[in-house]
C-alpha cells in the first residue's frame, strides 16, 4: 500500500507531466477505496480501463472532462437518471460485472433505455464485442456512434476539469453526476416499484448490464448467426446489409436466424 502523494508523485515523474489539477479526478478514480493509498489491485484495474501506462491519465481525463464518463454508476441509476431525456442522451459507467470493462447506458430512438458492454482491450482500446473491432478509447467509440450516442449526460467533473467548477469536487451519494431527477420526476423513489427492482434482482430478471445489443446499430438484440465463422452479433436488419462479418471480418458464406423462446 503505497500512501497517495508518493504514489501520485512517482506517477507524474514516470508521465513526465504535471496532473496537480487533474489531481482529485484521477485520485478519485485510482484510489477507488478512497483510503489515501494505491495497492497493486487498484492500480491493475486502473490500467485494464485506461492502460498502459503511458498516456492513462490522458485517457481518462479527456472522458471526464467531456462529459461522457459517470464512474461508478449502479445500472438501476444510470436508468433513472436518463429517464425522460431525449433519445441519443448517454452515459459511460464502470461495470461491476466485468471488472475493468466499461458499461453503456443510452436513450435510443423509440426513447428506450439500453445498456451494453464495453470491453476493455490490451494493450490499449474498448470494443462491443471482440477484436478487430477496437476502438483507442472512450472518445474514439463515442464519435465512432454519433448516430446513437448524440449528447452525454454530462458529470461534476466535466464542470471542474474545465475551470468552471469549484476546485474540490461535491460529495453527495455519487460524486460524479450532476445531479438525480427530483422524487416524483422518474427519480429515486421509482427505483422502489415493484417492475424495476424485480428488474436489478438477481433470478428475477434480466440484468441490464448484460442485454445483448446488435453491433451495428446497437438498437436490436442479435437474431443471426453468420457462417462459417458462427458469430452471433447482428440483427437480422443490419445481417441483411453486411457482407462481411463485423467481429472476424471473414466473408459471410450464409446467415442463419435464431429464434428464441
Amino acid at each position: 500500500m503505497v500512501p497517495w502523494p508518493t504514489f501520485f508523485h512517482a506517477l507524474q515523474t514516470k508521465l513526465d507531466k504535471d496532473y496537480a489539477r487533474e489531481e482529485e479526478a484521477i485520485k478519485t478514480f485510482l484510489d477507488f477505496s478512497q483510503d489515501n493509498f494505491v495497492t497493486p489491485f487498484e492500480f491493475n484495474v486502473f490500467l485494464h480501463w485506461f492502460g498502459p501506462l503511458d498516456g492513462c491519465c490522458k485517457r481518462l481525463v479527456k472522458p471526464l472532462r467531456g462529459g461522457l464518463l459517470c464512474g461508478f454508476v449502479p445500472a438501476i441509476e444510470a436508468t433513472h437518471l436518463l429517464q425522460g431525456k431525449p433519445p441519443g442522451t448517454y452515459l459511460i459507467r464502470f461495470s461491476k460485472t466485468h471488472l475493468g470493462s466499461f458499461a453503456v447506458t443510452f436513450v435510443d430512438r423509440g426513447g428506450k433505455i439500453k445498456h451494453c458492454l464495453l470491453y476493455s482491450v490490451q494493450p490499449a482500446g474498448v470494443t462491443l464485442k471482440n477484436p478487430p473491432q477496437v476502438y483507442p478509447s472512450l472518445m474514439h467509440f463515442a464519435s465512432s456512434h454519433t448516430n446513437k450516442l448524440k449528447q452525454p449526460l454530462g458529470t461534476k467533473w466535466s464542470e471542474l476539469l474545465s475551470g468552471n467548477g469549484p476546485r474540490k469536487p461535491p460529495q453527495p451519494s455519487n460524486p460524479h453526476v450532476i445531479s438525480l431527477p427530483a422524487p416524483g420526476q422518474d427519480g429515486p423513489n421509482k427505483a422502489h416499484s415493484p417492475n424495476s427492482k424485480r428488474r436489478d434482482e438477481p433470478g428475477l430478471g434480466q440484468d441490464p448490464e448484460h442485454e445483448d445489443l446488435c453491433s451495428v446499430c446497437l438498437d436490436n438484440p442479435p437474431e443471426t448467426v453468420f457462417l462459417e465463422c458462427a458469430h452471433f452479433t447482428c440483427c437480422k436488419k443490419c445481417a441483411s446489409k453486411v457482407t462481411d462479418c463485423p467481429i472476424c471480418r471473414r466473408r459471410i458464406a450464409r446467415v442463419v436466424n435464431i429464434y428464441r423462446n
